[in-house]
């Protein structure tokens, strides 16, 4: 929600710099969780990151939404070499994300 109210923000600064969809593609993105966060499995955070991921893809054009797609689709994959029997540590989550 956070993302999609800074929509108008996100575009001032991206028009400064950039072609100016930064806040709308941001926006899209956040709306595509929106709606599909209530679906996620969250019997591991792999499981649940693929479904960020998925929405993240689905709702997001351009270079940013390949990037971010690749970004979690990587922690996911980091994410799923942990023990399925467990939750991972502190340890493999920081390492999943860097």
């Amino acid at each position: 929600e956070a993302v999609c109210a800074l929509e108008p923000l996100l575009t001032e600064w991206d028009q400064k710099v950039g072609d100016g969809d930064c806040g709308a593609t941001l926006q899209a993105g956040g709306r595509a969780v929106l709606a599909d966060c209530a679906s996620y499995a969250l019997s591991h955070p792999a499981a649940a990151v693929a479904g960020l991921c998925y929405s993240v893809s689905r709702g997001m054009g351009g270079t940013s939404g390949v990037l971010y797609a690749i970004f979690l689709s990587s922690v996911r994959a980091e994410l799923a070499n942990a023990s399925l029997a467990a939750a991972p540590t502190s340890a493999q989550m920081a390492a999943a994300f860097c």
